[in-house]
């Protein structure tokens, strides 16, 4: 069984309890009269007979409708009031800069902004690990076997005797 409802086919076989009752063919709504409907093409002016207004610039607004002015600003002051201060929440010190730029320069939400410190971040983290990779290579420590030599082995062992010597002898 369908039921049609607000020109939607709806099978009402997967309702358990829906009441058989309630789906009964019905006669399609005609408009009185057997008038075809009319579609207008122009928008209804609701202002009556009066004269259709205009798109008015921003003077024009602020001249006849004062209130409506006002509070439109007033809430664009508010909504840059937020911009700024979701800007100054990002806590990302040394990108001053980038966070001074999206509030006043080459203005940015603070999403963006976020990002835009991120990719900075990203790019700073990827030059410092360039730098210590060839800081590595450069210093030749890759090529050290990593055994000690006999001579490092008596040098210490110098160093060791000394200690004693100082101790044993009253040196201190």
């Amino acid at each position: 069984k369908m039921c049609i409802i607000n020109s939607v086919n709806i099978d009402v076989t997967q309702f358990k309890n829906f009441p058989n009752e309630a789906v009964k063919p019905s006669e399609p709504v005609k408009p009185k009269n057997d008038a075809p409907i009319q579609i207008s093409k122009k928008p209804q002016n609701n202002l009556g007979n009066k004269e259709e207004e205009s798109i008015m610039n921003l003077e024009e607004l602020k001249a006849k409708y004062p209130d409506v002015y006002k509070a439109a600003l007033n809430e664009g002051i508010k909504a840059e009031r937020e911009r700024i201060k979701a800007i100054d929440d990002i806590d990302a010190p040394g990108h001053e800069s980038i966070k001074n730029e999206a509030k006043y320069t080459n203005i940015a939400n603070a999403g963006d902004t976020a990002i835009k410190i991120l990719n900075s971040q990203k790019q700073g983290i990827v030059k410092v690990a360039t730098n210590r990779a060839k800081d590595i290579q450069d210093s030749g420590v890759l090529d050290v076997d990593g055994q000690l030599g006999e001579d490092s082995v008596d040098e210490e062992e110098s160093i060791i005797n000394a200690v004693k010597d100082s101790f044993e002898g009253g040196g201190f």
